[in-house]
């Protein structure tokens, strides 16, 4: 700031330099020239706009003025007093003093009017775009206001097809279930038969749960919380995946520490939750690999970790990984990991993920029972 200053100062005393040099020169010209030569001192007295109209447009007003009645101070003895050849004039040099410091008020005046016009076209322009700026953020949030009216509209339109395909499942797994419970009671418990009939029973029970899951994207009823052991709920999730895994080559491991993690949780929802995660890793996964499960506490919260050696998550999906209805898989509906989020945020934990090309680790935070 202090250079720029500087530089200022040093521009305005060259301007005033060169004012002064040109009021000077016509000056001293007229006092030095022959009263003969009429027409250069009518030329030379025409002269004195110049510096006049310099300091106006320079100095504004104050210069024009000053200009003025400093050449009137130095011409008039000369436009009193002198004489060309025998011929009085007066008249016309007073006129031309008199126009002198008319030319030099209007001209300042008309450029302060004009540097005043200027700095008001600036800060309007500052006002506009600020505005703009403003208006381009009201512009987006406005955006966004629409795009989550647009998600609150799917999630209605979803509630109320949910609760319909809900009644129109439900009936039929109801009557299966009970056949398959008649047959089971024929069985011999010792017979293979007897087993098969149990995995369809196990099985049905997981469709109505599936059910359940999906009917609480759109549900907001509150859900009973009990004190629960992770590693419960994380075996009983994996039993689910045994099959899956072993038909991809799939190694599982968990690693449980030796006291019991007792969480305050949902085990239903919970266990979707797992199921969630470790099935999207199995199908990372098509050519084999391993999914390793953790569990860990850190101060008042479990951590559960669901991690795979697959390919990791392509960077342009990480930012939309959670949102509903988004997925990357030709018959995927979008709704698996936006439940995910839902279930935790609603068990007052959080979800994440880290994601690299040695593979894709999910994060999920939930509270400890006695916390």
């Amino acid at each position: 700031m202090p250079v720029t200053q500087h530089n200022y100062s040093v521009s305005n005393r060259n301007r005033l330099l060169i004012i002064l040099f040109f009021i000077a020169g016509i000056t001293i010209a007229h006092y030095t020239m022959s009263h003969t030569v009429i027409y250069l001192h009518d030329i030379s007295r025409r002269l004195y706009y110049l510096p006049i109209i310099l300091s106006g447009l320079w100095f504004g007003k104050r210069g024009g003025i000053y200009s003025s009645m400093a050449i009137t101070i130095l011409y008039f003895p000369h436009a009193l007093f002198s004489w060309y050849g025998n011929n009085p004039r007066y008249l016309d040099n007073i006129i031309e003093i008199i126009f002198f410091n008319i030319v030099g008020y209007l001209v300042g005046v008309y450029i302060e009017r004009r540097n005043i016009q200027q700095q008001q076209n600036e800060e309007n322009a500052r006002k506009l775009e600020s505005a703009y700026r403003q208006l381009k953020t009201n512009s987006e949030r406005l955006t966004q206001l629409e795009e989550r009216l647009r998600f609150a509209d799917r999630l209605s339109i979803l509630g109320e097809l949910a609760a319909s395909l809900a009644h129109e499942i439900r009936n039929p797994l109801g009557g299966i279930q009970g056949a398959a419970e008649i047959l089971r009671k024929k069985i011999d418990s010792h017979s293979t038969e007897a087993e098969f009939v149990d995995i369809q029973l196990k099985e049905i029970q997981r469709l109505n749960k599936v059910v359940e899951n999906y009917l609480s994207l759109a549900k907001t009823d509150s859900v009973d919380f009990t004190p629960t052991p992770l590693h419960e709920i994380v075996t009983d999730a994996l039993e689910l995946t045994r099959i899956s895994a072993r038909k991809k080559k799939i190694l599982l491991e968990t690693h449980f520490p030796e006291q019991s993690v007792v969480v305050l949780a949902n085990g239903l929802q919970i266990q979707q939750v797992i199921l969630n995660l470790a099935l999207n890793a199995i199908q990372a996964m098509p050519d084999g690999g391993k999914l390793d499960i953790s569990i860990s506490t850190e101060n008042t919260t479990a951590l559960l970790i669901i991690a795979d050696n697959g390919p990791g998550i392509p960077e342009e999906y990480k930012d939309r990984l959670f949102k509903t209805f988004f997925t990357s898989k030709k018959e995927g509906t979008g709704l698996g990991l936006s439940i995910v989020k839902r279930i935790v945020q609603n068990h007052n934990g959080k979800v994440w993920f880290e994601s690299d090309e040695s593979g894709t680790e999910f994060f999920v935070q939930l509270p400890l029972a006695d916390k």
